[in-house]
């Protein structure tokens, strides 16, 4: 029983490098789950965006559908006056709402781009995650067949 114990058991130099590579793999599978949540965040953080741009040109279009000129009542040339100030602020609004969505549409086509990389980036590097993980599983199973090979052999 001794002999078998004997040759049972593992080296100290390999089972502290099979350790070493099991924590490794752990590590690595926690960094790969937290990458998959920083992408799912910033997935849900786009949509979010998304959703107010579409809100935000909607409102655009609905406040731009207001701006008609009103009928007024009074004599000609008054009404002629306040027509041409009521039209000149009309069109400011107006400009001043095209404008404040073209920055909108701007800002998200940025941040849908920045978004965009965040998330290539996140797959890139799960992706080298995978390699790595597996490549080390790989060294594990060299070692452990090593391990029992020294064991036999012992």
């Amino acid at each position: 029983r001794r002999a078998q114990a004997e040759q049972n058991a593992v080296k100290p130099n390999i089972a502290d490098k099979l350790k070493e590579i099991k924590d490794q793999v752990e590590q690595q599978k926690r960094q790969n789950v937290k990458l998959h949540s920083e992408r799912n965040k910033a997935n849900a953080a786009r949509k979010v965006m998304e959703r107010n741009l579409r809100e935000a040109a909607a409102e655009a279009r609905s406040r731009a559908a207001q701006v008609q000129p009103e009928d007024t009542k009074g004599d000609a040339g008054h009404r002629g006056k306040e027509e041409n100030v009521k039209i000149r602020q009309m069109r400011q609004n107006i400009d001043i709402l095209r404008e404040a969505l073209r920055q909108d549409e701007r800002r998200f086509k940025i941040e849908h781009k920045e978004d965009s990389q965040e998330v290539e980036f996140a797959r890139g590097h799960v992706e080298e995650l995978r390699a790595s993980v597996a490549k080390r599983e790989l060294e594990l199973r060299a070692l452990e067949a090593q391990a029992s090979a020294n064991d036999r052999a012992s």
